[in-house]
């Protein structure tokens, strides 16, 4: 349910190609699904594996796809499913602010404030056997 008018654009640093960063100030804002939130990053910070993926960029194991345990058309409802080639966001340990939630979404509230692990996913790549890309 929103609680503010959102804008359609924010901007965000993105990893562009193997030691190459771009910032992207047009980047679209996705409106939640229904069993997804949507939040304002407060804080984020880099660690090594956000350095890896700077330099190995689409030969890191995030950037591989997914091989089981989800359709392709699930996989397109993921924001930061980015495969291969295409611009990745660095930073998956935030603190967030929620500003809106999915129909679905019973235990977050819109306004809460978290501390999220936002890449973590039980799904098998080429590259790894357990958390998203790692």
């Amino acid at each position: 349910m929103p609680t503010a008018t959102l804008p359609t654009t924010q901007q965000a640093v993105q990893l562009v190609g193997p030691d190459k960063l771009e910032l992207n100030r047009t980047k679209p804002v996705q409106r939640p699904g229904p069993t997804q939130i949507l939040g304002k990053v407060e804080c984020v910070g880099l660690c090594f594996s956000d350095m890896k993926l700077l330099h190995q960029f689409d030969q890191h194991a995030r950037k591989t796809p997914v091989k089981a345990h989800l359709a392709e058309s699930v996989l397109k409802t993921i924001p930061s499913y980015v495969p291969d080639g295409q611009p990745t966001v660095p930073g998956h340990e935030a603190v967030i602010r929620v500003v809106e939630v999915g129909a679905q979404v019973k235990s977050v509230k819109a306004g809460g404030r978290y501390l999220v692990q936002a890449d973590w996913r039980d799904l098998k790549t080429d590259k790894s056997n357990g958390a998203f890309g790692y």
